[in-house]
């Protein structure tokens, strides 16, 4: 996270807090530290908590609001399970904070272990973020690939379109299909993966 600057606003001076609590008079604290509703509403932080962040946010040097719900959601993301209805909650929260959502976005699609989920998070984050290698896409063929190695719609797909890490996934299982190694060769994301995929068939050729 960044660091303070000359333009952070010092939620430490009377007047912004006295201001604060006048704008929030239900919740100053969610308002203060910039935390979307859904996070209280979904049971993800305390009344309690949100005192203490509060406490900490107008008395310690760390002045940015964004760094506290940083924390909090990487606390609650370290104790989910991948599979649990929590991460559902997580999911619709983080898409709520526009500060923090692409970086909430990718640790999510990599902690998510089920395809519903991840169908949860692409929908939660449509159309918000553009990006060649798409980490929903990339993170479904690691699941189904993980389902069934030997998918056959998964497979090519992955070969043409998979980023390194999945692309290397590929050729470190054993009994790669022939169409897919060649598919890897000529059309690999990058050097080294075309290189590791003629490597793969002169080891079979060698040990057949």
């Amino acid at each position: 996270m960044s660091h303070k600057s000359a333009n952070a606003p010092d939620w430490r001076e009377p007047v912004v807090y006295s201001k604060l609590q006048h704008e929030a008079a239900v919740n100053p604290a969610l308002e203060a530290l910039g935390y979307p509703e859904a996070w209280l509403s979904q049971g993800l932080i305390t009344e309690s908590d949100l005192d203490q962040q509060l406490i900490e946010l107008t008395t310690s040097d760390d002045a940015f609001p964004e760094h506290y719900r940083w924390r909090t959601f990487q606390s609650i993301l370290r104790n989910a399970e991948p599979e649990a209805s929590l991460l559902g909650k997580l999911i619709v929260a983080a898409a709520a904070d526009a500060d923090l959502s692409y970086a909430c976005f990718n640790a999510l699609v990599e902690w998510v272990n089920t395809l519903p989920l991840l169908d949860q998070a692409a929908r939660a984050f449509e159309g918000r973020f553009v990006r060649q290698s798409n980490p929903v896409a990339q993170r479904r063929l690691v699941l189904i690939l993980e389902s069934d190695p030997t998918d056959r719609k998964a497979l090519p797909m992955a070969a043409r379109e998979g980023n390194d890490a999945v692309q290397r996934r590929l050729l470190d299982a054993p009994g790669l299909p022939e169409n897919v190694r060649a598919l890897l060769e000529s059309q690999g994301v990058n050097r080294a993966i075309r290189n590791l995929a003629r490597q793969y068939k002169r080891r079979r050729t060698i040990g057949a």
